[in-house]
């Protein structure tokens, strides 16, 4: 039985902005770094397997514009894999144009760069196999008009590179699997999902998305994978049996933990929880859920204090609803009582939850300063009828 190893990626979104997170520049850098060292995991992986060949479905780097160190590490890690043949179809974050890093930089021989406008054939000097790949150009989206070209009958194995949605019946997408899928085409390594998925492609080809190999946000949680595809055969290469495993590559975990307010008070078991369940680092949202408790303020400082004591960087989101009466009971016809009145209607009402959760932590600040002060109960502050 022989054997044609190929190592899928996509995505990896090198040299990429994590400005959207809200964090600051040693975490901004740790998160980088991350991006880097799966690149390597994936590169060092590729030699030890052997992989026969790489293919890079698409957005290799976060945009056009690649820093020296990073465009000097990729170049360098990229040749170490021949004679492995590294193929690389650029993708909408970073297009082929005459002023991008595929244009300009000098590529390692061992590198096949796929350009806009096109469907290219790339067949390899010493085995059966045949890679077509088609990059996105500047302003242009890849696989969106370019017609895939009739396969030759010629004994070999067929793969196909491009970078973008299919078009699945409920968006229109960006290139038609039935356009590009077909019988005597064994594989389709599709990029430009955020998550791992195979796709139906109504014939023989088979098509998986790797989805991105390091998260980036909270759309990218848990696990991020790579893919191995091994093509097996007898006598025949053009009939091969495919599997296609799937690889754990994150340096750092993206998660996502909700919690009521009840749950909220005894955080440190569930965070210790998510934490003992696997050692990596972890970026995390904890959502707050359920209806919206008094001092929801300390609540909320209290989780955020706990998490930052167990991650990476932690963001505490207050979805909680805002039932009547949330500010509990106050003794009526005081001054507190009125203002409890006023601001609690208004808020009760408010259409716009943000406004309401903005004017409800200013009530709780007013009631957190009268308990401190003693004046919950409004001792000597009755009004006189």
């Amino acid at each position: 039985m022989k054997r044609i190893r190929i190592l899928h990626t996509a995505d990896l979104y090198l040299d990429g902005s994590y400005a959207a997170l809200g964090v600051d520049a040693a975490l901004g850098n740790r998160l980088r770094m991350a991006q880097l060292s799966v690149f390597n995991r994936i590169v060092d992986r590729a030699k030890s397997w052997p992989a026969d060949a790489v293919c890079i479905a698409g957005n290799l780097f976060d945009g056009p514009w690649v820093s020296r160190t990073v465009m000097d590490y990729v170049l360098g890690a990229l040749e170490q894999l021949a004679p492995a043949r590294v193929y690389i179809a650029p993708g909408g974050s970073d297009p082929y144009a005459p002023d991008s890093p595929y244009a300009l930089e000098l590529w390692p021989e061992n590198v096949f760069l796929f350009t806009p406008g096109a469907w290219q054939s790339c067949a390899h000097d010493s085995l059966p196999l045949t890679v077509h790949g088609l990059a996105a150009g500047g302003g242009t989206v890849a696989g969106a008009s370019p017609s895939f070209p009739e396969l030759p009958d010629d004994g070999r194995i067929h793969v196909a590179v491009v970078h973008g949605v299919e078009q699945d019946g409920r968006s229109p997408g960006q290139f038609n699997i039935a356009g590009i899928a077909r019988d005597g085409l064994a594989y389709l390594a599709l990029g430009g999902r955020a998550g791992m998925a195979a796709v139906d492609t109504g014939c023989n080809t088979v098509a998986w998305y790797p989805g991105t190999p390091q998260g980036r946000g909270f759309e990218q949680c848990g696990s991020r994978h790579f893919l191995e595809v091994e093509f097996a055969y007898d006598a025949d290469p053009a009939s091969p049996h495919i599997s296609v495993s799937p690889v754990d590559a994150a340096d750092v975990l993206f998660e996502e933990l909700r919690l009521t307010a009840d749950q909220a008070a005894d955080a440190g078991p569930r965070l210790d929880a998510l934490r003992e369940a696997d050692a990596r680092d972890r970026v995390v949202r904890v959502r707050l859920e359920g209806n919206r408790p008094l001092y929801a303020c300390e609540t909320k400082s209290m989780v955020l204090r706990e998490a930052r004591r167990r991650f990476l960087h932690t963001v505490v989101s207050d979805e909680t609803g805002i039932p009547a009466g949330f500010t509990g009971a106050v003794r009526t016809n005081t001054c507190l009582c009125k203002l409890v009145d006023a601001m609690g209607g208004k808020i009760i009402d408010e259409p716009d939850r943000d406004a309401a959760v903005q004017e409800a932590e200013a009530l709780e600040v007013a009631l957190e300063a009268c308990r401190d002060e003693g004046l919950t109960a409004d001792e000597g502050m009755e009004l006189s009828e």
